[in-house]
Order: C-alpha cells, then structure tokens, then sequence
C-alpha cells in the first residue's frame, strides 16, 4: 500500500543517514520486524504496530569511546511515530500533535549525536523502538493478551496506553544484550505527568537512589529540570489482573506511577531510571533557548549526566557566554537542537506540517542573562491540547 510520508524503515535504512552516524564514529544496527517476531519474541512492541502499514523498527546505536570492557550507559527511548490510540481511539481535537510522541527517541538521537559529536570518553548504547499505533482490522484489540520478550504476559485493557509496551521490550533487549551500568528511559508516556507537573518538569522514576540524585544534579546544571515522583509496590496492586501477569493499565489514579511500577519490570536489576516528558518534550512553552515546537528536552540532560559522571572531561555546558547564546551553553549545541529536529521531522515523517527549526538568532536577540535562560512561562488552564490533560493522554 503506497503512504504519502516515509516508513521509520525508510529513514533509519537510508544510505545517507547510516554515513552521517558512520562520519560522527556511531554504530547503527536496525533490526526489522522479523527479527523482532521470530528470534527475539517481542510481542509487545509488535502488538501496538499490527494496525500500520507501516513497519516497526528497532534500531541501535553504539558509542564506544571509553575504555573497552567497561559497561555502557544505555539510552532508550518510545519513539511511536504517530499514535491514533489504535482500537482504543484518541479524540479528535489536538490528535496532530501525536506526530509527537516519538519525543523520548528523539532525546535519545540527539543525545547520542552530542555525545559522539564531542568524541565523549564513555560507552554510551541508544535504543529506540519505533512504531505506528493505528486502528484497522488487524490491529490489537482490548482484551488481547501478550507476551512480551521477557516471558510476561500482559493483558491490554487500553491500546492508547502502547508507549509502556514497546518500552517492555526495548527495555529487557538493552538490559540483556549489552549488560548496561545504568539504563535510563525517555517516553511521552502519560497525561498524567501533565497533570502532576505541568509543562515545568519532566516526572523522574527510579529504582536507584544513587542515579536519581545524579540525574536531578544534571537537571540542576543543565537546565532541564526534574521532579522526583515515588515508586512502590503497593501501586503494583493498581495494575494486578487475574487474566495475566500485569496489565497495562492502572486507571485514572496515579496513572504516572503505575506506569513507571510497569516498566520497572522490564528493567531486571539494573539501576533504571524513568523520564516522563509528556509535558516537556513538545508544545512547551517557547523560551531563549528553544523557539520550536520540538523543545529536544532531555539531549542537554542526558549528555550533562555523561559528562559529569561517566568520563573524565569537563561538563561541556560550562562555556563561556557568547553572542549567540547568553547563558551558559555554548553556541554549538544549537546545532545539536538542529539535529534532534531534524529526526524529529525525519522519523514521524511530517511532511505535509513541518516543524519549525529552531532560529538561533531569533533565539538570541533577545537573550536574558544566565539566570533567566532556562524561564518557562507558566501553563494555560487548558493543556496545548486543546482539553484538560486528563482528557487525552499521552500513553
């Protein structure tokens, strides 16, 4: 069936796209749909794109610039191209930002591209599982229950609440073939988180004390702040069903937190962290350093928490003011947002609606000093939706 927009398998197989990471010293490897189905059993990220005629991708990148041995830190990110809500439809009002949704896996591109860009000493694996949530007569069902690549089985209750079930097994994949030091995900999961945070804060889950203080620390120095919100397994009773091992949705209440209590399964032992930016990575209000639609939330978060950590270079953001931004970010990483929108518009294939890139003179004529630079106004009554954010969630 012929599309009026490019597949992910377009993009991300693209001679001309595996030469730009090849040039910057970044492995790709792109796994189809086969392999997704008949070695590695990813029924989960699988079932959300049954509805597409578009395929599902899974693709890979690998930095390695530490010390050989020594074990990665792994990126993942939800990159649903465009979401629907599948069987379980969204409303209509405020559906075209769902080109939108792939915001985690287009933090983990940019990331991956400042990273490399820097040629940072570290081991850094990015992961994005890349789907089409769409309703048609082949697409998953309430009701239908799954198994996803780890063995456990999940019932769908809700087929708008997809971002959880291709981070299931794009998280067990990371966790189990590259043995990772800290694993970190980034997903516009939850309408929820807007309602907790607003278009401020992205939420912050973890299973680890350690890496929750790091990253709230990198949040701090780079300027995309963190609000730490609780896990327990008394919020696993929200999300119990008879039917299966879990289900993918808890309801209403807490939906952020029994969101996370969901992903921390696939997450095995490893120190994990979990990075709702519903709120943040798109349609955030427009400041000195962002004037896109696309924010590119979580490249500055995620390369600050590299560098302060995880290799021995001084923190890149600690550049001296200049005339192109007056903050303290240095005014190559511009060229990094310019990146992250680039895939943005790239991989949700939005052709017909283009996303502005970001202007960095615009950005700066009217630059305020350091303190100032990271100042997001505060959020309307109503959600950039259209509705109050409870009404269309992001999942």
């Amino acid at each position: 069936m012929s599309t009026n927009r490019p597949t992910c398998s377009d993009q991300w197989n693209s001679p001309k796209r595996h030469k730009s990471w090849k040039k910057l010293g970044v492995e790709v490897e792109v796994l189809g749909e086969k392999e997704m189905k008949k070695k590695l059993k990813m029924a989960a990220l699988l079932g959300v794109s049954q509805g597409s005629v578009r395929p599902p991708r899974l693709a890979i990148m690998r930095w390695n610039g530490g010390k050989k041995g020594t074990a990665p830190v792994a990126l993942v990110g939800k990159g649903v191209v465009f979401d629907t809500g599948g069987i379980s439809i969204k409303p209509a009002a405020g559906m075209e930002d769902m080109k939108g949704d792939m915001g985690g896996a287009a933090a983990v591109i940019g990331a991956m591209h400042a990273i490399a860009a820097r040629k940072a000493k570290a081991n850094v694996i990015g992961v994005i599982g890349l789907v089409e949530n769409m309703p048609d007569g082949n697409a998953q069902r309430p009701g239908d229950i799954v198994t996803a690549m780890s063995g456990t089985t999940i019932e769908i209750l809700n087929t708008d609440a997809e971002g959880r079930l291709v981070l299931a097994d794009a998280l067990w994949y990371t966790q189990k073939e590259y043995k990772p030091a800290i694993m970190i995900d980034l997903a516009t999961l939850t309408g929820a988180v807007l309602v907790a945070l607003g278009n401020l804060n992205a939420g912050l889950f973890s299973n680890n004390d350690e890496l929750a203080d790091k990253l709230l620390a990198a949040a701090k120095a780079s300027g995309e702040p963190l609000w730490r919100l609780p896990l327990s397994k008394d919020y696993d009773k929200l999300i119990d069903t008879p039917n299966a091992d879990v289900k993918n949705t808890g309801g209403r209440w807490a939906g952020s937190i029994t969101a996370a209590q969901f992903l921390q399964r696939f997450a095995n032992d490893v120190p994990w962290a979990h990075l709702d930016v519903a709120g943040t990575a798109f349609g955030a209000p427009k400041d000195d350093i962002c004037q896109s639609w696309a924010s590119g939330y979580g490249v500055r978060l995620l390369s600050q928490l590299v560098a302060d950590h995880y290799e021995k270079l001084i923190s890149p953001y600690k550049a001296k003011k200049t005339r192109r931004c007056g903050g303290f970010f240095s005014g190559s990483f511009y060229r990094v947002f310019q990146q992250v929108l680039y895939v943005w518009q790239a991989v949700a294939g939005s052709t017909r609606n283009p996303i502005p890139s970001v202007a960095p003179a615009t950005a700066t004529t009217s630059a305020k000093k350091h303190n100032d630079t990271c100042k997001h106004s505060q959020i309307p009554s109503q959600s950039r939706f259209g509705k109050t954010a409870h009404q269309l969630e992001i999942k």
